[in-house]
């Protein structure tokens, strides 16, 4: 049984439609985006005014501030160099080149890396000889490594002939340096660095050899004052074309960025300027030249930085904000409820149908009709969109089902791509994959990393005598005593055949020792069963120890070299890559 709403129900939240609905909605929009509008182009405008004034007080004076320490940095690097070279040891040195120049006595690298190591001002030390060629290099660092290539000699044949020329005039003019002096270096990928030269003289004052020093970086931007440009704001050091040399603060920005030639290009403006930089976006800049190489400082916040002050006076807009808008949503409701009472009226009866009470009378006036064509074209399209959830339900859960076994699948082949078969280590491609990421790690925090190579001795003899089944029961038993033993920090991995290595991180070449020690006495004191026969059966490993040097390649030979030694040694042995053995009869890893 029907029953009839009265015309003038009480309004409440509707979603009216069609043409009202966009009349209602822009009627507000209007009123809401003008006050927006309105509030930020304020707050903007104001809190930019306030940037720019600070900027100009405080950019000139950082600059300022910065350019006098990078000069006086620049001026003690000369005669901390020149204390280095005036070492008893070093000088001895070249008294001996100097009295026997075709012997080449090996450089004191011990008086080098103390220099260094006590040293915040260098990032590396190089001896050259009269004719440019390195005699000795200390250091680690993208700028020892980049001026060393720009030192290397280019054959024509190999080269562009203006490398050529440059590394020879450059391998010219640092060997035949007569006095302290200091120049700019510019490496491949690396922003330019001084570099700091000393002659190195024999007793009747003729150079036999020359002393560098690479400045680091870290020691220019030392006194680049970005705490007074703000936070969020930076002193930047570049050369002409744009690089980066030092900035105060951390960039995060790649060696090879340059800045845009807006930022620097004019030095010595007396006002900050607001410019468009790619990669920041706005940013408030000024510059000031270095007085030193060509160089310029360049001080830099960025707008969106400097707009936390609107960030902070944000309660206050956002309340006034939040009352025109009320305001504005009051009238706007005023005005629109004779619009959509009608409608109310038939959403009421719409309701009542979705409750299973069944269509309500609904008093419409004149638009009876319509509201009776609404409700029926309202049920057929509730149930299509019925029949449509079902269908998608279904889908989905078909989707889930598949998904859920792609996964495990995906999974179990992951793991079978990684793992050896048989032993159920780690295979040979998963352990190259870590040791490249142990090394990139390692040339990042400097600790220690230790190889070892095992290798089952007489493998051949015990598949003869027992056979390929045999055999491979001895490579899983001989895997499970090396999972044992090894610890979860570091990667035991089945090389190949009866090859099995361990990368040792965090560890000393001793403690590698004593692990290599471990593994082979368990081996050796183990018994195996490896036939139907129950008898237990000997095996012994030779271990091959090997440090890393700075060079993957370098210590896969030397492991390898040390395995072959404990191999002519009678095997059962751990022998250990020392310095002066030659890494030659290796095999590359």
């Amino acid at each position: 049984m029907s029953r009839a709403i009265p015309v003038h129900a009480p309004l409440r939240p509707v979603f009216p439609g069609g043409g009202m609905q966009a009349k209602i909605t822009r009627l507000v929009f209007v009123s809401v985006l003008l006050t927006a509008l309105l509030l930020s182009g304020l707050g903007l405008y104001v809190v930019y005014a306030t940037v720019r004034e600070h900027a100009a007080a405080t950019h000139p004076l950082a600059l300022r501030w910065s350019g006098e320490s990078l000069r006086a940095r620049l001026e003690q690097v000369g005669p901390e160099l020149e204390r280095v070279a005036r070492d008893a040891a070093l000088q001895t040195w070249v008294a001996d080149l100097a009295a026997r120049p075709a012997e080449r006595a090996a450089v004191p690298i011990e008086v080098l890396t103390g220099a260094l190591v006590q040293s915040v001002t260098f990032e590396g030390l190089l001896v050259l000889d009269v004719e440019g060629e390195v005699l000795a290099a200390v250091g680690s660092g993208s700028g020892l490594a980049g001026v060393r290539e720009l030192l290397r000699p280019k054959g024509s044949f190999t080269a562009e002939l203006v490398d050529v020329m440059q590394a020879a005039g450059l391998r010219a003019e640092l060997g035949g340096v007569e006095a302290t002096s200091m120049r700019v270096v510019d490496p491949v990928e690396v922003p330019p660095l001084p570099l700091v030269s000393v002659p190195l003289r024999s007793a009747r004052g003729r150079p036999v050899a020359s002393l560098h020093g690479i400045v680091r970086r870290d020691a220019l931007a030392s006194g680049l004052r970005a705490d007074l440009v703000g936070h969020g704001g930076n002193v930047l050091l570049v050369d002409a074309s744009g690089r980066i040399v030092a900035a105060g603060r951390e960039t995060g920005r790649g060696s090879a960025e340059r800045l845009p030639e807006a930022l620097y290009q004019d030095a010595g403006a007396a006002e900050p300027r607001a410019i468009l930089s790619a990669r920041r976006g706005w940013v408030m800049a000024c510059a000031r030249p270095a007085e030193a190489f060509g160089w310029t400082l360049v001080a830099e916040v960025p707008l969106q930085e400097a707009f936390r002050p609107l960030l902070l006076a944000s309660p206050g807009f956002l309340v006034t904000g939040l009352a025109l808008v009320l305001l504005c949503t009051l009238g706007v409701s005023w005005a629109a409820r004779r619009l959509v009472l009608p409608l109310w009226d038939l959403l009421q009866g719409l309701r009542e149908a979705a409750r299973g009470n069944g269509f309500s009378e609904i008093s419409v006036g004149h638009a009876r009709a319509e509201g009776e064509a609404l409700v029926t074209a309202f049920n057929a399209m509730v149930q299509r969109l019925g029949a449509k959830r079902r269908e998608i339900e279904t889908s989905h859960r078909a989707l889930r089902e598949q998904h859920e076994a792609f996964q495990h699948r995906y999974e179990a082949v992951s793991k079978l791509s990684i793992t050896d078969g048989l032993t159920q280590v780690p295979n040979r491609r998963f352990f190259d994959t870590q040791l490249q990421r142990e090394v990139k790690r390692l040339s990042r925090t400097g600790e220690s990393l230790v190889l070892l190579i095992l290798d089952i001795d007489d493998f051949k003899r015990l598949n003869d005598d027992f056979g390929h089944a045999a055999g491979d029961e001895f490579l899983k038993q001989i895997a499970g005593i090396l999972k044992e033993i090894v610890r979860e920090t570091d990667l035991l991995a089945r090389f190949g055949g009866e090859e099995f290595v361990v990368v040792a991180t965090g560890t000393t070449l001793e403690g590698a020792v004593v692990l290599a020690e471990k593994i082979r006495t368990a081996v050796a004191e183990a018994s195996f069963i490896v036939d139907d026969t129950m008898r237990p059966r000997k095996a012994t490993i030779s271990i091959g120890v090997a440090e890393f040097r700075g060079s993957r390649t370098d210590l896969f030979n030397s492991a390898d070299a040390a395995l072959y030694r404990a191999k002519a040694a009678g095997k059962n042995c751990v022998v250990v890559f020392g310095e002066g053995e030659s890494d030659g009869g290796g095999r590359e890893g």
